[in-house]
Formats: C-alpha cells, sequence, structure tokens
C-alpha cells in the first residue's frame, strides 16, 4: 500500500499541522509506503499566484501534486488542507483521473470561508446552506479582503461542482461534533467515518514537569478565536491565582504586553511541544477559552491524558468534554463571573483518578488510533 498525504502547512504550526506528522508514522508502523506534499513543511510563499492558479478552469495544478502523482504512482490521496494552493482545480482533477480520495476535515471550511464558523465574534453559520457565498466579501470574513475574495471564489466553484461529494470517497470526522455537521451538510452518512485522533505524549517516563508550579495553564495559538481576550480578563480579575500560557500567534504583543504588568501570569513564547507536556504536568488545571467550535483541541485532550481537569468552552464541539467520561467542565468564557465560577470550583474538585486516567490513555492512544485506522483503510479499499 502506498498513500500520498497531502496538506498544505498553515502559517502557525497548529494541531492539524500536528496530527499530520502523526498520521504519517502510523501508516508506516502499518507498512504503507508514505509520501507526503508538499515535501517542503514550511508555510508557503507567494500564494497569490498560486491561489488564482487553483481556481483555473479545467483539471490538473501548478503546484507538483500532479506531478508527484504520476511519479509515485500511490494507491491513493489523504487530503487535509487544500487551501489556497489546490483548491478546485485539484478536486476536479481527481474526479478527472478517478483518484481515490479520503479526506479529514479539520475544520467548518466545507461552508465557511475562514473555516472557523466565527464572525464578528460570535459563531456564525449564516453560510451552511448558500449556494452563493456572498457574505464573505460582504463581511470581510478572513479578515483581509484578497483572502476573503479568494475563499469565497473557491467555495463558489466547490458547490457549483458538488466538488466536495463528487470527489471525496470517504470523508474522515476527528469528533462527533464535525461528523454530525458534515452529515447534516449533505454527505452520506455511510462515507462519513468518526476517527478520534491521537495524543502523543512520547516516552512518558521521559515527561518531569516544566516550568513554574501554577494553577491555570493553558498553550495554543495566540489568535482572537482562541478567546486570549477572556483569558487575560479572568487573569487579572484573579490575582490570587497563577496563571501561565504558552504559543505563538496573532496575539503575541497583548500577552507580552500582559505579562511585564501582571505578576500572576508566566508567558511562554518559545515552549515545545514537549515543553507544554510538562507545563501541564506543573498545572493543577487546564483552560481552553476558545468563542469558536474547534472540531478536536488536542491541548484540552493533553490535559486529559496527564491527568488534569480543564475548563472548556460550553460550545457544541467542546460541551461533551464536560461529560463524566472526560472530566472537564463547560463554562460560557465570555461571561467574566461564570468563567472566574468555573475555574475555582475546577481547581477543588477531585484529581482524575489514576484509574480513569490510564481509560482515557487507551481511548487517546496511538495503538487505538493506529487500529481503528487499519479498520478504516480496509473498509476504504473495499469499497472505494
Amino acid at each position: 500500500m502506498k498513500v500520498l498525504l497531502a496538506h498544505v502547512p498553515y502559517g502557525h504550526r497548529g494541531g492539524e499541522d500536528v496530527h499530520v506528522d502523526v498520521l504519517a508514522r502510523a501508516y508506516r508502523e502499518l507498512g504503507a509506503d508514505t509520501v507526503v506534499f508538499p515535501e517542503d513543511r514550511r508555510p508557503p510563499e507567494k500564494l497569490l499566484g498560486a491561489s488564482v492558479c487553483s481556481l483555473l478552469p479545467g483539471g490538473g495544478d501548478a503546484v507538483g501534486l500532479e506531478a508527484l502523482w504520476n511519479r509515485e504512482r500511490p494507491d491513493f490521496i489523504h487530503l487535509h488542507n487544500a487551501f489556497p494552493l489546490l483548491g478546485p482545480r485539484f478536486f476536479r482533477w481527481v474526479l478527472d483521473q478517478k483518484v481515490p480520495l479520503l479526506m479529514t476535515v479539520h475544520n467548518h471550511r466545507f461552508f465557511c470561508t475562514n473555516g472557523l464558523a466565527l464572525r464578528d465574534g460570535r459563531v456564525c453559520k449564516d453560510c451552511f446552506a448558500s449556494r452563493m457565498p456572498w457574505r464573505p466579501i460582504a463581511y470581510n470574513c478572513n479578515g483581509d479582503f484578497t483572502k476573503s475574495t479568494y475563499h469565497a471564489l473557491a467555495l463558489r466553484e466547490m458547490h457549483a461542482g458538488d466538488l466536495y461529494r463528487r470527489a471525496v470517497r470517504r470523508f474522515v470526522a476527528p469528533s462527533p461534533y464535525i461528523k454530525e455537521e458534515i452529515v447534516r451538510w449533505g454527505a452520506d452518512p455511510a462515507r462519513v467515518t468518526y476517527l478520534l485522533n491521537p495524543v502523543e505524549l512520547g516516552d512518558e517516563r521521559e515527561l518531569d514537569p516544566v516550568g513554574p508550579a501554577v494553577d491555570v495553564f493553558y498553550a495554543g495559538r495566540l489568535s482572537h478565536e482562541k478567546g486570549i481576550a477572556q483569558l487575560l480578563r479572568a487573569v487579572e480579575a484573579a490575582p490570587d491565582l497563577k496563571f501561565a500560557i504558552a504559543g505563538d500567534g496573532p496575539e503575541r504583543n497583548a500577552l507580552d504586553e500582559a505579562s511585564a504588568r501582571l505578576s500572576n501570569l508566566y508567558f511562554f513564547p518559545g515552549y515545545s511541544h514537549r515543553q507544554v507536556l510538562g507545563q501541564i504536568l506543573s498545572s493543577k488545571i487546564g483552560v481552553l477559552a476558545s468563542i469558536c467550535n474547534e472540531i478536536l483541541p488536542s491541548f484540552v485532550l493533553e490535559c486529559f491524558a496527564l491527568g488534569r481537569r480543564c475548563v472548556v468552552p460550553d460550545l457544541e464541539s467542546t460541551r461533551a468534554f464536560a461529560g463524566p467520561e472526560w472530566g472537564g467542565r463547560a463554562v460560557d468564557a465570555t461571561d467574566l463571573p461564570k468563567f472566574l465560577v468555573a475555574i475555582r470550583e475546577t481547581l477543588a474538585a477531585p484529581e482524575i483518578s489514576g484509574r480513569e486516567v490510564a481509560v482515557l490513555r487507551e481511548r487517546l492512544g496511538f495503538t487505538r488510533f493506529k487500529r481503528e485506522l487499519r479498520i478504516l483503510l480496509d473498509d476504504f479499499a473495499e469499497n472505494k
């Protein structure tokens, strides 16, 4: 078996990029010859020209994927992020060449141009059933008119040709939430498979606490949709609690300023993934203050796998983590008094037991993921 993993890297490395690396490892351990596109895993430069090419009529591409396919002759493509380098042109090529295509859905881009289903600080699904996505341009949903225009045109092409449903032979959903959304959007339920991403802890014997002992920790992208403003308000309103934040992104300056001003906040912009895991062990609880529906927040899963409870947004995608099988607490992070109460009550809650942690690690483990991936691939091979 040979697979071509196609994933256009993002400007800031995040959970989707990490998952592609883990997936490549799983494929190789299953004995698959694995080719990754693009071979250069750095975020692509000069996107405008490639973006325009991805909208052109016909099939094929201008960035080398077709040549890689013809040279390597894999059995199928496992797609992740297709935009902006590949775009609608890639999906038409898949149809023209009858390429077996498996696609993991990591965001809402099948109906939303910014992928977040977020506009003006609120959850937005106004374009869910729209065949003519004019709102992204009218409201500049991507925060940049060039990007908003490109993604609106790309989404129009995807809808006009019904390219997702016609080209993708199997959708992979990392969470029950996004599986339900894909089916509600119109995908055949028989072609949507739930496959929970694993948590990579590495050699746990070498995993030790890192950094200062704190009450509350968040690690991830520093951006508006992650609720950074809400989290900083909580830090300022609770001077008796120690907070730590790790990550990078557009809100980096706000973190630099806040950490210089607030004595109860530690900021670590350069933490590696290993250091993030160590800091989780040095923290009493984790917190995610996102204002949008996250498909699968890897930081939250890492907290659970390391025996730490986590405060999560009371939104469709994360509400389930407040159930007894996970150990989280759901709250509207935009309501500061309720947010602070949830943080304090989670700090006071009993620790997740050793037995519960063992169950969580099995559920989130790489071995379980590899086993379920094998089942998925066998079924895909039989029905592709």
